[in-house]
């Protein structure tokens, strides 16, 4: 026979079960919000609304997407931060708003601690290009010549500190080379300064880089992939090359949904297994294909610790910048 205290607290995870179940059934109720750090137009912002429109048809209410650009995603990642954590407003976040922006600079947020880890969804390689007049084409010749000139080659980035600068950074670190950085305000302008032939050298996204290459405008050297890109077929990736500190190397970004700490956990399965479910259709990895990134699934556990895992790894190449 349990006694009075026991029966109380059996009661109570009873009731706690019962609620969570209802909310689980119940959601969702009314529209929800999908926001995201950059502006309409832009490959996070197409994704965004793929998934979006996905989300809508499987769980039969509207989702929508909210673009809340600037300060590397701070606004979004607030936005959501502070919402009320019934999952109804969710982030959806890269690395750069998740690992690299808090790493470089005092953000509102902890991604730790002040949001539920949803999923990982989706994630980007990069292309590693120069300009045509540089006299490399591939990553070995690149390394081996900065070695012989260090700080002869420039190389461009979305400012100091964005995805761009650090992924550089990371393979300075690994080789020993040495590069001189020169920032820029945006992607964009990167790309166009490559093209231009301001700078000798740049990381971009496949989007962006592989017209530009196939239109002969820049040179493609590598992909940051585990495998060569469908898109760019033609450029290899890291373990390819004979730059043995490269061998085994593969980064990409990642698109995540989060919500506000203290959702509940139904909710935060529900989510999970639809978003999953959205990432394995066979439309959805056609249109990956065609908008150059790779839909993924995984557990939101296996978020929480793919976080820890990366703010330990840019953690070591953002102590280099700082």
């Amino acid at each position: 026979m349990l006694s009075k205290g026991l029966f109380a607290i059996a009661l109570s995870c009873g009731a706690v079960f019962a609620v969570t179940e209802s909310i689980a059934q119940t959601y969702p109720s009314r529209p929800i919000k999908l926001v995201l750090g950059f502006g309409p137009g832009g490959g996070a912002d197409s994704i965004a609304r793929l998934y979006a429109a996905e989300l809508q048809k499987l769980l039969n209410t509207p989702v929508y997407v909210e673009n809340k650009s600037g300060a590397y995603e701070q606004i979004a990642g607030r936005t959501v931060q502070t919402a009320p954590p019934d999952g109804y407003s969710l982030w959806l976040a890269t690395t750069g708003g998740v690992i690299q922006a808090p790493l470089m600079r005092e953000m509102p947020y902890d991604p730790k601690k002040d949001f539920t880890h949803i999923g990982v969804i989706a994630e980007a390689d990069a292309v590693l290009a120069v300009k045509n007049e540089f006299p490399i084409k591939s990553v070995d010749e690149l390394v081996n010549y900065a070695r012989v000139h260090p700080n002869v080659i420039n190389f461009g980035s979305a400012g100091t500190g964005a995805p761009s600068h650090l992924l550089v950074e990371y393979i300075q670190s690994l080789t020993g080379i040495q590069m001189t950085h020169i920032p820029y305000k945006s992607a964009g302008d990167v790309v166009r300064e490559l093209v231009a032939g301001n700078i000798d050298f740049a990381v971009a996204v496949p989007a962006s880089a592989a017209p530009l290459i196939k239109a002969e405008k820049i040179k493609g050297i590598a992909v940051t992939a585990k495998e060569r890109l469908a898109s760019l077929p033609e450029l290899p990736t890291l373990e390819e090359g004979s730059i043995s500190e490269l061998k085994g190397m593969s980064v990409y970004a990642f698109y995540a949904i989060l919500g506000p700490a203290g959702m509940p956990q139904s909710v935060t399965e529900k989510l999970n297994k639809a978003f999953n479910h959205i990432s394995s259709l066979p439309e959805m990895q056609q249109r990956a294909v065609e908008m150059n990134f790779r839909p993924v699934t995984g557990t939101s556990q296996e978020f929480t610790s793919r976080i820890d895992q990366e703010l330990i790894t840019w953690g070591k190449v953002a102590k280099r910048i700082k």
